[in-house]
């Protein structure tokens, strides 16, 4: 499971553009998702692109190294990213690294960037870089620099609990269906037969009771977990299913208990 960060790659003038393009456009358009968008802006299905790249980055010997992700089959409705774009950053080619704030277009694209200037060869010389969190772009922040000083990097961007902290999302989905679907046979025996299931062991009611509340924990366990330090774009895919998860299985249980 590659739970690891997703680097995006921008610059100011793009971020001007993307801005021009989300401030001019209408209600409907940004209520729908659905903006009219020059046939060469990168975009996300119909939704312009705040960065033009996207892929990841590996430390290896004070460098920094980033390589896009491959989007030509447009299989994730990724349209116009630079999909060819790679390059190398050391502190010989590092002039100066700096926050930046992208604050021109509404509320929920405001993101926080790092902005590098280097040598020319690369992306004109200046350019933006962030992870898909900010605390992987606060760590990214602090690699750049170290690599800039020529330090050794202490730091990592890969988080080594991401993946168990996802397991521990979907288990405790899992143990919450249980008490569900014990509850589904004993309606759909008593529609049957019209009469309640035979004497269940106490023990297995015990250990049925136990499963739900441990569902419950270790699923409340990953919200936390998500919504402190564990977003990132790869983790948000699993989020949404686990979340689908917590709302369809509250539904059914409320829906049996009305049916009770």
């Amino acid at each position: 499971m590659d739970l690891s960060p997703t680097i995006w790659i921008s610059s100011i003038s793009h971020l001007e553009n993307y801005g021009e393009i989300v401030n001019s456009a209408s209600f409907r358009e940004k209520f729908v998702y659905n903006y009219n968008l020059p046939s060469d802006f990168p975009r996300i299905k119909n939704v312009p692109s705040l960065y033009f790249s996207r892929g990841e980055v590996n430390i290896k010997k004070g460098n920094l190294i980033y390589t896009a992700f491959m989007e030509k089959n447009n299989s994730n409705g990724y349209y116009n990213l630079q999909d060819d774009l790679s390059f190398t950053l050391n502190h010989s080619n590092i002039k100066s690294i700096k926050h930046y704030h992208f604050k021109n277009a509404f509320g929920r694209s405001n993101r926080h960037w790092i902005r590098i200037i280097c040598k020319e060869d690369i992306i004109g010389g200046d350019f933006l870089i962030c992870a898909d969190s900010v605390h992987n772009t606060e760590n990214l922040f602090k690699i750049l620099n170290q690599i800039k000083e020529s330090q050794e990097v202490t730091l990592s961007l890969t988080n080594d609990t991401a993946e168990t902290f996802v397991l521990i999302g979907y288990v405790g989905i899992v143990l919450c269906y249980i008490p569900i679907v014990i509850k589904i046979f004993s309606k759909t025996y008593y529609l049957l037969f019209g009469n309640p299931i035979p004497t269940v062991p106490g023990v297995l009611l015990f250990l049925v009771a136990i499963s739900g509340c441990a569902g419950v924990v270790l699923t409340v366990y990953f919200l936390i977990w998500y919504f402190v330090k564990g977003s990132n774009e790869k983790v948000n895919y699993h989020m949404r299913y686990i979340w689908y998860g917590c709302v369809v299985g509250i539904l059914i249980w409320n829906m049996l208990n009305w049916y009770s």
